[in-house]
């Protein structure tokens, strides 16, 4: 699911709060937030982009104006239909810079011990961003405080209130940590307008994730409980939803309730074994692909792992598809965690031991790298004059995928 939340299908024609468009100019604006939303739906959101500020220059709003995010919200009247612009502009340019520069590596709620142990990471999209999309993001979160501000006291629809905080919420949480406090402040007002929602509930826990990773003491606890508060809300709601009984499951662990953290993981397994049932009258190569992808999905080897620590059945190792699932999504950080917070340095201790055999190192042919991880060898061997063919082992695809760009074939 992307952060930021729409709901484009809950505003159409005469859903602005206005009855009544004596202006052409208000008439215009409105068909062309009809044209943007339309474009929205279809994913032209160039085109949503382009309709919408045409918007905003029919209702008096030149987009000169609106690209100074400092003063946009300023002096700008009050209506329904002027909030709802600068929403979905807001909106669909974060959606942009999102699909740009953002890549999902694996569900970064699942608090494994990797993750929770970890240097307070960014997300690797976040470390992707350059300043231009830092920027659009800035002018984005202007466009929505403006939509605020534009926001008539007397709107009564708490759910486009809480819609715009979530979008707000969500879009300050791509900027990183020195977005995070808002974000929640957002997030927490979108949760208290809009009782059984699930997407400003989803943001929130991905937020509080954050910063419980760098959270201590009394402070760390009320985050972890205001946290597992709201999974609890999310099994509730989408009960059917893939993974929320695992995220459910681990938070009740951290949290100490552990017999109800088992509840919760069995419910996982019970869950992930109907949704591989379904198929079931359909060839045999599917329904194999349906198994592997429902194993991903609810994570049933990481759930079986749990489930096994919690009864007090410690196996000897972890299983192969958990190690691989854990550092599959653990990948795109793993180096700057493992180098630059833990000081990890073998391959050049390595090095410096096959310096004394340079000519001969030079001289291989084939080399393997067993637990290759992202390849952190591969550079060392080739500074000894390793020009062969080196070959990576790993359990995890997702470090496989890192390693192919260091050390050649």
């Amino acid at each position: 699911e992307i952060l930021v939340s729409f709901l484009l299908a809950e505003t159409s024609g005469s859903s602005f709060g206005m009855t009544v468009f004596e202006a052409s100019s208000q008439s215009k604006a409105v068909a062309e937030v009809e044209r943007g939303i339309a474009s929205h739906k279809k994913g032209d959101l160039a085109a949503a982009v382009d309709h919408y500020e045409a918007a905003l220059v029919a209702l008096g709003v030149s987009w000169d104006s609106a690209d100074a995010e400092i003063q946009l919200g300023k002096g700008l009247a009050t209506s329904t239909l002027l909030s709802d612009t600068l929403h979905f502009l807001g909106a669909v340019q974060v959606q942009r810079v999102e699909q740009e520069f953002v890549s999902h590596s694996g569900d970064d709620d699942d608090d494994d011990d990797v993750e929770r142990h970890g240097q307070n990471q960014l997300p690797t999209w976040n470390r992707q961003l350059g300043p231009d999309a830092l920027t659009q993001l800035q002018k984005s979160i202007a466009l929505m405080h403006a939509a605020k501000a534009a926001l008539p006291l007397h709107e009564t629809d708490c759910c486009k209130r809480g819609r715009l905080l979530n979008s707000t919420g969500a879009a300050c949480f791509l900027l990183g940590p020195v977005g995070w406090s808002e974000a929640t402040l957002e997030l927490r007002g979108a949760v208290t307008l809009m009782p059984g929602a699930w997407a400003p509930r989803s943001n929130l826990v991905r937020v509080l994730g954050r910063l419980i990773r760098d959270a201590n003491g009394s402070e760390k606890q009320a985050l972890q409980l205001e946290r597992t508060y709201l999974l609890e809300e999310m099994s509730r709601i989408r009960p059917g939803h893939p993974g929320i009984w695992y995220r459910l499951g681990m938070a009740l662990r951290h949290a100490g309730r552990l017999e109800e953290a088992i509840t919760a993981l069995e419910a996982n397994l019970n869950r992930a074994a109907k949704a591989e049932a379904i198929p079931a009258t359909q060839s045999d190569s599917h329904d194999s692909g349906n198994r592997q992808n429902c194993n991903a999905v609810f994570k049933v080897a990481s759930t079986k792992h749990w489930l096994a620590v919690l009864r007090g059945d410690n196996p000897a190792t972890a299983p192969a598809e958990y190690v691989a699932s854990l550092f599959d999504n653990y990948a795109e950080r793993f180096e700057e965690h493992l180098v630059g917070k833990l000081q990890y340095n073998t391959p050049a201790r390595l090095a410096d031991a096959l310096g004394d055999f340079g000519s001969l190192v030079s001289g291989w042919q084939r080399c393997a790298d067993l637990g290759c991880g992202t390849g952190l060898m591969g550079p060392s061997l080739r500074s000894l004059g390793f020009r062969g063919i080196l070959e990576g082992v790993d359990l995890s695809e997702g470090m496989l995928v890192q390693a192919r760009g260091k050390g050649g074939p």
